[in-house]
C-alpha cells in the first residue's frame, strides 16, 4: 500500500478530487477534512503497517484475512477470491464477516480546526507559480494517535509522528510536494508494564522529500477479563518540525503532549 501511495502524481490527485476511478484509489488513498482544510492522505499512516499490507489493503494473518480501510477493519474468515472481490467492491456483510473500527486521535475535522490543536501545527505561505499566479504552500507537523479495533478488542496501535510539505492541488486539497529539505526531532517517553520507563530521541531530515513519518507500533492481546495489553504507553511526546520551503525560508513548529 505504502508504494503505491508514494507513486501517486499530481494528476492522480486531481483525479482522486475529481472522483474518477475510485474503484482503484478508494483501498489505499482517502480524503479526510473539509473545507480549506481538506487533505489527500493514505488509508493507513503508520508507514510500517502500510509496507506489509498490500495496495488493496489486505493482510492475512493465519487463515484469516484482514482489508483495512480508514475508518473501519474488516475481518474475513474466508479467503475465497469471490469474496475478496465482493468487499473490495464494498460489500460488508456476510456470516464470514466481522466488521471492527477504527479510532484516529490527532486533530479535529473542520474548517481551520487544526489551527488550535496541541497535535497539529502549521505554518502557511504562498508562492509564485508563474503565469498561474500564486500558489498557497505549507508545512506542518502532527502527532497521530490511531487504534484498531476487532470484536475481541484492541488489535493494533501506533504512535505517528510526522512533518510534510503540502500545496493545494486544484485549490481544493492539501497533498505532499517535495521541499529542498524538511527534518524532524523527536522525544518520546514509553512506559512498559514490565520494564521502566524509557525516553527514546530521535532526529531524521530528508532532502527533496514531502514527508517523513515515525511509527511506533503496538500489537495488542486481550486477556480473559476484557483488560488490552499493547506492550507499552506513550506518556510524554514531544517534536520539533522544520522545512526548508520552496521560498528558500526554514519554517518550523513545534508539538508537545
Amino acid at each position: 500500500m505504502r508504494t503505491a501511495y508514494d507513486q501517486l502524481t499530481e494528476k492522480d490527485v486531481e483525479q482522486i478530487i475529481g472522483k474518477e476511478r475510485m474503484d482503484y484509489y478508494s483501498n489505499f488513498v482517502t480524503e479526510t477534512g473539509e473545507g480549506e482544510e481538506r487533505e489527500i492522505t493514505c488509508v493507513i499512516g503508520d508507514p510500517i503497517l502500510a509496507t506489509v499490507v498490500n495496495q488493496k489493503g489486505w493482510l492475512q494473518i493465519g487463515t484469516d484475512l484482514y482489508k483495512f480501510k480508514y475508518d473501519k477493519l474488516v475481518l474475513l474468515t474466508s479467503s475465497s477470491s469471490a469474496r475478496v472481490a465482493q468487499v473490495d467492491a464494498g460489500s460488508e456483510s456476510g456470516s464470514d464477516m466481522i466488521l471492527g473500527k477504527v479510532i484516529r486521535r490527532s486533530q479535529p475535522l473542520g474548517n481551520n480546526a487544526r489551527l488550535a490543536s496541541s497535535d497539529y501545527c502549521l505554518d502557511e505561505y504562498w508562492i509564485s507559480n508563474g503565469l498561474l499566479g500564486s500558489q498557497k504552500r505549507r508545512m506542518a507537523g502532527v502527532i497521530e494517535y490511531t487504534e484498531y479495533f476487532h470484536p475481541n478488542g484492541l488489535f493494533y496501535s501506533d504512535v505517528d509522528l510526522y512533518v510534510k510539505h503540502q500545496k493545494r492541488v486544484l485549490g481544493v486539497s492539501w497533498w505532499e510536494v517535495n521541499a529542498p529539505q524538511l527534518g524532524i526531532n523527536w522525544s518520546i517517553t514509553m512506559d512498559n508494564f514490565s520494564q521502566p520507563s524509557y525516553t527514546e530521541t530521535g532526529s531524521v531530515s530528508s532532502d527533496n522529500d514531502g514527508l517523513i513519518r515515525i511509527s511506533y507500533p503496538s500489537f495488542c492481546v486481550t486477556g480473559p477479563n476484557g483488560s488490552t495489553d499493547c506492550g507499552r504507553v506513550f506518556s510524554r511526546i514531544s517534536t520539533g518540525n522544520w522545512v526548508l520551503c520552496s521560498d528558500g525560508i526554514r519554517r518550523q513548529c513545534y508539538l508537545s503532549k
